[in-house]
């Protein structure tokens, strides 16, 4: 059999292509001739013929547009039937949506006919069914095949690919259980300071209330019990003692099969004792703890006890164990990011907010027409309890509800939530309500903290597939095979990663995805010519650019890498860095706002310091009572100088200018410099403008214009600009 494409080939067949459809219109479908010359001169016919003969002997007619193919007709003439040529024809379809990188392929098959049982032999799983249309009204099954295709970095900006080295790499993350949230185990004086209401009874309280809030499991070891045991009068009841035995114990474990991990971390708690020989009894019931922990590898172990904490680091870089302390857990989970939003798109005012408790009923059948079972609505509205909200959202345009999103808010104690995204397809603001809402998530997290997101859609929801990889979400394994009908997860990091803070964040990372980083953070030059190495389905290099996207918004402060600091004026700072609002604008925003990538426009003066990767720093002028200070970071993704129609055709929508400004600022030769930037992090304490010059990071030009941040210059202005403490 041969497969016949090109429409010189195809021609002489149609005739005998359209007798045989118009044979079986009840399988097939009703289509003029027209429409069957159309289709082949558009490639989306193919014929299979005999090799021998070259007798017709089936075709496959195919549509759709980018990223999912749509089969209209599968037909073998019945001489050649048993021969397996449909299931070559869908195979070789298969191959071309993979290449082409295409998402899936669906069909439409009529719920009464046999037919059905070749579309699942092929993959084709059933999702959903629709009434037919015309007199007979047959139920019709709408079917769709995934493709293993999606990736990172085959959906690429066109302007970029020429950056992309890797476009056949697959990186998938480990498949985890939803509900799958991290043991702490808590040792006896964490305990003791919420029974006994000692000082540390704020802190050690809110540990608790995490645990009845299922934010995390609360546990103890056996040793636990052992202890208060010791300490009580075995001929009274302790009340204590039996509201202990009743809390959530890791199962016991023969002391012999621990004594190999207790000499080891006994050498890192108390070296000068182990060394000596004279651990007390007390010691060697903490170091028992710990080997607990670490033989069955919970996530964390809770203590005040100073000589545990002080080789915390060792500890957790040996054996993952996180070492905390109460005090840890004390601190507002709060963000700056703002989820609600009113911008004008297409003449439309899109709405986002949060969902109010009236709205039930229209959420409801919104997800219900979206063939949302009620077990999954009732989890998707859920609005958590006190201590565990969840950010519930809405998107309307023009009243019209389109999206509905929901995720667990940030908190220390979850590294994980599941985001589950609902959104009409058909409507024409799709697409940058995906945009918006995934960038949102991603945003939404506590600062200097890795949380991964899984995300949960609509099985036709395609284009929020394709915007999701686009973004940093990868596949997830499940065993040892890539899951490819499962979820995607992305791990999300919110602010700066220096080579200081860098083993924390791989051995977290590791817990979040499998993957293993290596030891040490690349510096610049080895980022650019080599990349960061590890393995995943396959080894893997990513250069910087790709790398902050997969952890998007992070920022990298590796060694040698520069920056750039930009003034900006009050009233575009108030368009395009929505985060740096204190309040909400009574009016729309732009545009702009619903795009992950914003547009500056600017003069073509100083264009060579804007280079697509370079971070850059957004100083409010005081031009129009601009507040003077450096308010947060983003990074460059684009840059160059064009023409007033290719910016006014490609990008003036990213950007706030109006036709006349965007006019006022072309050169002699009619062009303008523009570049876009994502990854905006809004910085904890802004800079002012006398604090930026005594820390010798303004010129004599006085932010005038923009100026260029050598590496020690930006460490300087970040560790200013965070939290030292985080930034070591």
């Amino acid at each position: 059999m041969k497969i016949l494409k090109s429409f010189s080939e195809i021609e002489p067949f149609l005739p005998i292509l359209q007798s045989c459809a118009d044979k079986n219109r009840k399988a097939l479908g009703f289509f003029t001739k027209q429409t069957y010359e159309e289709q082949a001169l558009q490639g989306r016919i193919w014929i299979a013929i005999s090799s021998d003969t070259n007798d017709y002997a089936g075709h496959l007619m195919f549509g759709g547009t980018f990223p999912l193919l749509k089969i209209f007709q599968v037909f073998v003439n019945p001489n050649y039937r048993r021969s397996n040529i449909a299931t070559k024809l869908i195979k070789e379809l298969v191959s071309y949506g993979e290449s082409g990188n295409y998402i899936s392929i669906s069909c439409r098959v009529a719920a009464d006919l046999r037919a059905n049982s070749f579309w699942e032999k092929n993959g084709f799983v059933l999702i959903r069914q629709e009434q037919g249309k015309g007199n007979s009204k047959r139920t019709i099954n709408i079917r769709i095949k995934e493709l293993n295709t999606p990736t990172l970095f085959t959906y690429g900006d066109a302007r970029n690919k020429q950056n992309l080295h890797s476009s056949e790499v697959q990186i998938s993350y480990i498949n985890r259980p939803i509900s799958n949230n991290p043991s702490y185990v808590i040792d006896l004086n964490v305990f003791f300071d919420v029974v006994r209401n000692r000082p540390r009874n704020k802190e050690a309280s809110l540990l608790i209330s995490a645990g009845f809030n299922n934010q995390i499991r609360v546990c103890v070891t056996t040793e636990f019990s052992k202890e208060l045991e010791k300490h009580s009068d075995p001929n009274k009841v302790d009340p204590v003692l039996s509201f202990a035995e009743r809390l959530p114990t890791l199962p016991p474990i023969d002391q012999k099969n621990l004594e190999g991990i207790i000499s080891k971390i006994g050498l890192l708690v108390f070296p000068e004792k182990m060394h000596a020989g004279k651990l007390t009894e007390n010691d060697r019931s903490d170091l028992l703890h710990l080997a607990s922990c670490i033989h069955h590898r919970v996530y964390g172990f809770v203590t005040n006890d100073k000589a545990i904490l002080k080789v915390s680091d060792k500890i957790r870089q040996n054996y993952g164990l996180d070492i905390v302390s109460s005090q840890d857990f004390i601190g507002s989970d709060s963000i700056s990011e703002k989820y609600d939003l009113k911008t004008i798109f297409d003449g439309q005012e899109i709405n986002s907010g949060e969902i109010k408790e009236h709205e039930r009923q229209e959420l409801e059948s919104f997800l219900s027409g979206l063939g949302i079972s009620l077990e999954q609505i009732v989890t998707i509205l859920d609005p958590g309890i006190s201590g565990s909200p969840r950010r519930r959202v809405s998107v309307r345009a023009d009243n019209e509800l389109i999206a509905v999103a929901s995720w667990d808010a940030p908190s220390k104690f979850m590294q994980s939530t599941v985001l589950y995204l609902f959104v009409d397809e058909h409507h024409p603001t799709a697409t940058k309500i995906i945009d918006h809402v995934l960038e949102t998530v991603s945003r939404d997290t506590a600062p200097f903290q890795l949380r991964r997101i899984d995300l949960s859609i609509g099985f036709e929801q395609v284009h929020t597939k394709q915007t999701a990889l686009q973004r940093g979400f990868c596949l997830q394994l499940s065993g040892d095979s890539l899951s490819l009908t499962g979820g995607l997860s992305k791990v999300s990091y919110r602010g700066i990663i220096t080579p200081d803070s860098w083993h924390d964040f791989t051995v977290k990372y590791k817990k979040l995805t499998g993957l293993a980083l290596p030891s040490m953070m690349p510096n610049y030059k080895e980022f650019i010519n080599t990349g960061i190495v590890f393995k995943s389905t396959q080894t893997i290099n990513l250069k910087l650019f790709e790398f902050e996207t997969l952890i998007s918004p992070a920022l990298l402060l590796c060694r040698g890498r520069e920056a750039i600091i930009l003034p900006i004026r009050r009233r575009y700072a108030d368009e395009l860095l929505h985060s740096y609002q204190k309040q909400t604008k009574m009016f729309p925003y732009s545009e702009a706002l619903l795009h992950v990538e914003r547009a500056y426009f600017k003069t073509s003066r100083n264009t060579n310091l804007f280079k697509k990767g370079l971070p850059v720093i957004f100083y409010v002028s005081g031009k129009e009572g601009g507040s003077m200070e450096a308010v947060g970071s983003g990074r460059i993704t684009f840059s160059d100088v064009l023409s007033y129609e290719e910016i006014d055709m490609n990008m003036s929508r990213q950007g706030v200018l109006s036709k006349n400004e965007l006019s006022d600022r072309l050169d002699s030769e009619g062009k303008i410099h523009v570049f876009t930037f994502d990854n905006f992090n809004l910085f904890a304490n802004p800079i002012p403008f006398n604090k930026l010059r005594a820390l010798g990071l303004v010129s004599a030009a006085n932010l005038i214009t923009s100026e260029k941040l050598k590496y020690n210059q930006f460490i300087k202005l970040c560790k200013t600009a965070y939290d030292k403490e985080q930034l070591k």
